[in-house]
């Protein structure tokens, strides 16, 4: 049996085990529905906010007051159950990286196609700047002996470019583009070629074309995964990555390190350990405030680049993003009563955007020969069944708005306040051995509430396909890449 084909069905079968492992209940396709990944742009306004959930995309072109609902086939993807990366493009179009294509919506939503220069190309990540509108992709064949590449466009809207020699044998996962310069990029990967299989992380000084290995950051066997968080915004040496391997309590799942390098890759520091998943990691725009959490450890924040950190909220934290000054929080609708929030207070209170339930404004009014108007509609109505079966109907009151001067005050408050009394030492939120809790219990002066009340408690994880025997090698691999590619922010 040849190296393609070994390594193939290595995939399928992890996918199978991993996929039956997390059978729940579910909508039309197999998975409950959950919130995944939130993006905001395009560039520095937050008019637009696309929610990948695990049953397609929910999209807002009104700074959330409403969303609308593209199934995956409108998307490229009908039929499977993959986690896809997303973008925004400078033309506020949505960006969805396959495993053989990347496609790109119009701005009516009612037609995707294509994009040409990434035929045929496995899109593993995308990223896009917010300043410059550059957008980068990686790809990850998953082969031994392919060499993978980035691939670049000066916009949304121009051709993609295959840049430099790529890596032999290296597959690509995430990748970033540093806010203040467009021209840094950070890259992580698996090699496919060491035993046992090493992660790599790239620095690139010319946009993606000549890719430079940082230092190793530390792993063992036991390391599953290494993701580009967050580059600072202003200090384009300064990188944060999270490293993904077992929980140190013997439970089972993972836990993350947060490490930092101030020195472009050149030497990495442990900021911070999870007690379970780290699904999300936000920067703020002071490069001082960080953000991160999950299910097990709710929302956890710093305020002083990670020398102290305080647990601010039981939410089950599925994904972060910092954008604009306000923070974007993905929850687990059937125990936080939302699928998406926002807080205008550095995260000291979540404002409900988005519950699945009654939230969702239906699909896009297009005609009925597109995919949108032909079959969304009957996909929405079996995530409604979905829930309803699963007793999940009540949703929190949405409140997307946030007031430009309270944000003003929030920020200006988070620079001069001193540490909290809930305040997480090193040892508390664990250190480079996995020891403490970072998520123990918080003072009431630290709490995060949403609306009125605290927060629920509880745990949902992201699942994979629904059924790998029933996919092709090469979706069995998309599948499993993506089930451990836990998002950047």
């Amino acid at each position: 049996m040849g190296s393609r084909r070994r390594l193939a069905l290595t995939f399928a079968l992890s996918a199978a085990i991993v996929i039956a492992t997390h059978a729940a209940p579910a909508s039309a396709n197999g998975r409950y529905p959950t919130a995944q990944y939130v993006i905001v742009g395009p560039g520095a306004a937050s008019t637009h906010i696309a929610l990948l959930t695990t049953f397609g995309v929910l999209a807002s072109e009104d700074s959330g007051k409403t969303f609308h609902y593209l199934c995956e086939d409108a998307l490229g993807y009908g039929g499977t159950s993959l986690d896809v990366p997303i973008a925004i493009d400078s033309e506020a179009r949505i960006l969805v990286g396959l495993y053989n294509s990347t496609y790109r919506t119009e701005n009516d939503h009612c037609s995707a196609a294509p994009i040409p220069s990434l035929d045929g190309q496995f899109v593993a990540d995308l990223d896009v700047n917010a300043k410059s509108g550059a957008v980068i992709a990686s790809t990850a064949t998953g082969f031994l002996g392919d060499t993978n590449y980035l691939y670049r466009a000066g916009s949304g809207a121009g051709p993609f470019t295959r840049l430099g020699v790529g890596r032999k044998d290296v597959q690509f996962d995430s990748v970033e583009l540093a806010p203040s310069n467009d021209l840094r990029v950070f890259a992580t990967g698996l090699d496919l070629s060491t035993s046992p299989r090493t992660l790599r992380t790239y620095r690139s000084d010319d946009g993606g074309t000549t890719l430079v290995e940082t230092t190793l950051v530390p792993q063992d066997e036991k390391t599953v995964g290494l993701f580009v968080a967050a580059i600072d915004p202003s200090n384009p040496d300064t990188v944060y990555l999270r490293v993904a391997g077992p929980r140190s309590d013997g439970k089972p799942g993972r836990s993350t390190k947060l490490v930092r390098s101030d020195d472009a890759g050149a030497t990495w520091q442990v900021v911070a350990q999870s007690t379970g998943e780290m699904l999300g990691f936000a920067l703020g725009d002071d490069g001082n405030t960080l953000f991160y959490g999950g299910p097990d450890d709710g929302l956890v924040r710093s305020r002083d680049r990670g020398k102290t950190f305080e647990h601010i909220g039981d939410a089950h934290v599925l994904c972060l993003r910092w954008h604009a000054g306000e923070l974007y929080v993905c929850g687990t609708n059937e125990t936080d009563h939302f699928a998406l929030a926002h807080s205008c207070d550095m995260g000291s209170t979540l404002r409900p955007m988005l519950g699945f339930f009654g939230g969702i404004s239906g699909i896009y009014p297009c005609p009925a020969s597109t995919v949108e108007g032909s079959s969304c509609k009957e996909r929405l109505d079996g995530i409604h069944l979905a829930l309803s079966e699963a007793g999940t109907t009540t949703d929190l009151p949405a409140d997307p708005t946030c007031d430009g001067d309270a944000i003003a005050d929030a920020v200006a408050d988070s620079t001069l306040a001193d540490v909290s009394p809930d305040t997480l030492t090193d040892g508390d939120r664990g250190d480079a051995d996995g020891n403490g809790d970072a998520g123990s219990d918080s003072s009431n002066g630290g709490e995060t509430t949403v609306g009125n009340e605290s927060s629920g408690c509880g745990c949902s994880l992201r699942g994979a396909a629904s059924s790998a025997l029933g996919v092709s090698p090469v979706f069995a691999l998309f599948a499993t890449a993506s089930m451990l590619r836990r998002r950047r922010r």
